[in-house]
């Protein structure tokens, strides 16, 4: 008897190929869990509730010293938690409420935060105070080498030197602000959407174009350093930095990444996404009707992978290259659709309408913002959130060979269903084999009776220790009519 052993998924999910022509190892679902850095597969943390209903006058969420914020126009709310900041947007002309929070950034110990508000104006508030200076407009702020930066169509703003609410270049008071046209350094670009540093430069990436610039304190000594064309972000918070200095952002075609091409810095695009474009690409269509505010882009501080969030849906690459792990994986938050993200030292936040929640466990609710306290047990960081795996078809590297599949072994931990679908003219249809909690080294492997070329397998589990290290196949072979 011949036997198909898999002990690393390092490939994670990946589309590439058809469920029938895809390498073993790879992986066409792998929901709600995701590759380590020995290739195995664990799963994900718990979403833990940390405030419900509150206040529906504050939007937005954000990170800001060690505390969570919240914002709004009036000047108090009550019954918000005692840990959970809330900061006033004043108006200069009081009226609109706030639509949306489009952006936020510290700058030194102040936030700096650009509201879309009711009447579909937006504004500028530098430590909660309306940024009256009229010049600047737009819609993402970051701050970079003492100077706020803002998005604002094709203009790219600039602040006075540490004066993050001064862009009138004429001001001798706080001198340094001033415009520049993104589309007369590249016409081919449009909209300036999203703004973030590589290495000492920042990336302005556009719809269509990522223009690299070395930014001064003195304008006069800013200069273009390099262009990037045929590709852009879509959202202005969908672009992130990520491991040593590389920048992963959500493009047209799916997840790409600029990263140095050497010593120099020099930037090259790369797709490191193309295994789930084909994901990206469906969601798209589906949910997608313009610049989508509350798609993000960051770290999780917890497991140091890159996320792209996106409705209820989150989109995960573990990369370790030392281990020559580069895999992506997804999350199914379900019912809960976040609105915004905030990444704290320790944690990441959501905002669902007026539901808070931190992944992961925290260890006092009465402040979890700052989960320095004794953590619970590992298992208290997961709940019984399903893990899906589902293989392509498997054909022993013999495909045209008819084999009879004689049982199925795995090393893991937790009650896993298996499911197998022996047909590939019918790759959703699975059928129910057996269970198995842990490994079936010792206790015997799950009987299987199919016969056919190929064989795809499914794994289910619910339980809070839910993990798989390798699964095995056991045949023999015959030749097909």
């Amino acid at each position: 008897m011949a036997y198909l052993l898999i002990e690393d998924f390092a490939a994670g999910l990946d589309r590439r190929k058809s469920k029938i022509t895809a390498l073993p190892g790879s992986l066409y679902t792998l929901k709600n869990g995701y590759i380590n850095a020995g290739g195995e597969i664990e799963k994900r943390f718990k979403l833990t509730t940390i405030a419900e209903a509150i206040s529906s006058s504050t939007v937005g969420l954000t990170h800001h010293q060690n505390g969570l914020y919240v914002f709004g126009v009036a000047a108090s709310v009550v019954g918000l938690p005692t840990w959970l900041t809330y900061q006033q947007l004043v108006l200069d002309v009081p009226g609109p409420t706030i639509s949306k929070i489009l952006s936020t950034t510290p700058f030194g110990v102040q936030l700096y935060v650009i509201a879309r508000m009711s009447d579909d104006s937006l504004a500028h508030f530098l430590d909660g105070t309306q940024v009256t200076d009229s010049s600047v407009t737009g819609t993402y702020a970051r701050a970079h080498k003492k100077k706020m930066f803002v998005a604002d169509d094709e203009n790219l703003w600039f602040s006075g030197v540490a004066a993050a609410d001064v862009y009138d270049p004429t001001d001798v008071t706080n001198p340094g602000a001033g415009i520049i046209d993104m589309t007369q350094e590249d016409g081919s670009g449009g909209d300036v959407i999203a703004l973030v540093p590589y290495y000492s430069f920042l990336a302005v990436l556009a719809r269509t174009s990522v223009q690299i610039w070395a930014m001064d304190p003195d304008p006069d000594l800013s200069q273009q350093v390099q262009t990037l064309g045929d590709v852009g972000v879509l959202a202005h918070n969908a672009a992130a930095r990520y491991a040593n200095g590389d920048v992963l952002f959500l493009s047209d075609t799916g997840i790409r990444s600029i990263r140095a091409r050497d010593s120099s810095n020099a930037a090259v695009e790369n797709d490191i996404g193309s295994p789930i474009d084909s994901i990206i690409q469906a969601k798209r269509i589906a949910d997608f009707t313009g610049p989508e505010d509350s798609i993000t882009a960051m770290t999780d501080p917890l497991t140091g992978h890159w996320w792209l969030v996106w409705g209820s849906d989150v989109y995960v690459l573990s990369h370790y290259p030392n281990s020559k792990v580069s895999a992506w994986s997804q999350f199914d938050f379900g019912s809960v659709s976040i609105d915004y993200v905030a990444r704290g030292s320790a944690r990441v936040f959501f905002r669902a309408g007026n539901n808070l929640y931190a992944y992961g466990a925290v260890a006092d609710l009465a402040d979890p913002a700052n989960p320095s306290g004794s953590l619970p047990a590992l298992a208290g960081f997961y709940d019984d959130t399903e893990v899906e795996i589902i293989t392509p078809f498997l054909d022993t590297g013999d495909p045209a060979t008819e084999k009879s599949w004689q049982g199925f072994d795995a090393a893991g931990s937790g009650n896993w269903r298996v499911s197998v679908a022996p047909d590939i003219r019918q790759p959703t249809v699975f059928e129910d084999v057996g269970t198995f909690v842990d490994s079936t080294y010792q206790d015997g492997r799950v009987g299987l009776s199919q016969r056919s070329t190929h064989l795809a397998v499914k794994l289910v589990s619910t339980s809070v220790n839910a993990r798989l290290d390798a699964i095995g196949l056991h045949y023999t072979t015959g030749r097909t009519d």
